[in-house]
């Protein structure tokens, strides 16, 4: 979002090689230095301008809010008890997130809302039946260290290949496709926490920890392969 004020200031793109200008600290946007702020050096200037500007307009017009909703009804009427974490900044178009007051009374002593959760501890917690997640790396490999089985709705990047391994190789969740709608919300949910589908994906997920446990172990491969890279790098 600061890159086009950058440019306007003439420091983007930057007009030499030089380590003293590259090296420049930013002062409003510490502790960058220019070297740090993107710039191509075989894409034209006008065209990273173009889409930069273009992804920053797309964020800020967006609106995460009919989804939302759709989310909410969804887990309502799924009547399955359920944690969600909304981050405050999640929808763009408001401050803050309102939930309508007859959701929180339909899912008054079975549905809790927060900010923030420790998330490996929570998946860690014997109540945990299933995770919805966008299968960023991180979330996913939490998820299967505890042998959680996952709904998946990736968004960009390794999100769908994660996706793709969990339903297809490893067999552990499945994807929520298309539009979010809350009658497919409630069966997703249903299907992870109700159904022999499910099960036996819990039943898998629970195998995986088992083994990912085992690599972490004494002689486990894990194990074995940091300490031949340690080392190697102690032989020098």
């Amino acid at each position: 979002m600061a890159f086009p004020a950058l440019c306007d200031k003439g420091l983007l793109p930057p007009t030499s090689k030089d380590q003293s200008q590259l090296d420049m600290p930013l002062d409003d946007l510490t502790p960058l230095r220019l070297r740090d702020i993107v710039f191509s050096s075989t894409a034209t200037h006008a065209n990273m301008r173009k889409c930069l500007k273009c992804l920053v307009d797309e964020a800020r017009s967006s609106s995460d809010e009919k989804e939302l909703l759709e989310i909410a009804w969804g887990l309502a009427n799924s009547q399955m008890p359920f944690l969600w974490v909304i981050r405050h900044n999640l929808v763009k178009s408001s401050n803050h997130v309102n939930l309508p007051d007859d959701f929180k009374e339909v899912t008054h002593g079975r549905g809790m809302v927060v900010p923030w959760v420790p998330q490996q501890e929570v998946l860690r917690h014997h109540a945990i039946g299933g995770f919805w997640t966008h299968n960023g790396w991180n979330s996913t490999l939490e998820s299967i260290c505890e042998g959680v089985p996952m709904i998946c709705r990736p968004q960009f990047a390794d999100q769908m290949i994660n996706m793709r391994y969990v339903q297809d190789v490893w067999k552990i969740g499945f994807e929520l496709e298309g539009d979010l709608e809350r009658g497919d919300i409630e069966r997703a949910v249903t299907k992870l926490l109700c159904m022999e589908e499910g099960r036996l994906m819990r039943q898998r997920a629970k195998d995986l920890r088992n083994k990912a446990i085992k690599c972490i172990k004494e002689e486990g491969t894990s194990k074995s392969a940091i300490e031949l890279l340690v080392n190697r790098i102690m032989s020098f």
